[in-house]
């Protein structure tokens, strides 16, 4: 049976995304209210790297949450970020101990966001528990890929963004209802997926401004899609597969 939604929830999905790492870069976060609302904000840097847009859609969506969210219900913060999650649930506490170096001997990175997020944190936790979850990314799993959609459009289009509506009429509210069991699947596809990675390539596929083209090494595919905006690319194992692909691509 299919786990749903708590009846009394509030949560935070966010992404970050960046062009070329470092480049053009934008955030996005997702605010889910039980009590009625859902707010989606995002914005964009001109030049960052994946990590700090990871950190500031997580800062953006706390600070919204600790100005504007009222009630006092506990949060759950969604990220595909492994940098954040085990900063948050792991490192921090070492860093802050150590003056904000680490195990390496050297100074941590992307101080002045990991800073910020620590000061939210603490405002936050004097009137709710807040708890972070790493999710699979891109495998379907919806709110996930709302944020990043969010992300990658600001970045894209270099525009901030706020959008605000009654949970009952978000487009994305039958999600919720299965969101515990969608993580689940999104998991086990993401470890198919992984497993996938390991086989012997049959060839790689490339999508650029629109034009399909295959690879015999990932040298050949890395040399034409690095550097390009929105450049898409896969594995193939199998010539079924590649040919599979391309067709993907050539709907998209």
């Amino acid at each position: 049976m299919a786990k749903k939604m708590k009846q009394d929830f509030l949560y935070l999905f966010s992404d970050g995304a960046c062009q070329n790492n470092p480049g053009r870069g934008g955030w996005g976060s997702l605010i889910l209210d039980s009590d009625g609302l859902v707010t989606e904000i995002g914005g964009f840097e001109n030049l960052t790297t994946n990590n700090k847009m990871e950190l500031r859609a997580i800062c953006e969506g706390l600070s919204f949450v600790l100005k504007s969210i009222r009630n006092k219900k506990d949060l759950h913060v969604y990220t595909d970020s492994k940098y954040v999650v085990e900063g948050v649930n792991k490192w921090l506490p070492a860093w802050v101990k150590s003056g904000w170096i680490t195990a390496a001997k050297k100074e941590v990175q992307n101080q002045e966001l990991w800073k910020r997020l620590l000061s939210l944190l603490a405002d936050l936790k004097e009137e709710r528990k807040i708890f972070f979850h790493h999710v699979p990314a891109h495998v379907g799993l919806v709110l996930n890929e709302r944020v990043d959609k969010i992300a990658s459009t600001c970045a894209e289009k270099e525009k901030n963004y706020f959008y605000e509506k009654e949970l009952i009429n978000y487009p994305y509210k039958e999600s919720l209802k299965t969101l515990g069991s969608d993580i689940e699947k999104a998991k086990g596809l993401k470890s198919k997926l992984s497993e996938h990675k390991k086989k012997i390539a049959f060839s790689y596929v490339s999508l650029v401004e629109g034009k399909v083209e295959t690879h015999k090494t990932w040298a050949d595919c890395e040399a034409r899609v690095k550097g390009a905006a929105f450049a898409r690319f896969k594995k193939a194992s199998s010539k079924e597969e590649e040919e599979e692909i391309i067709r993907n691509f050539n709907k998209s």
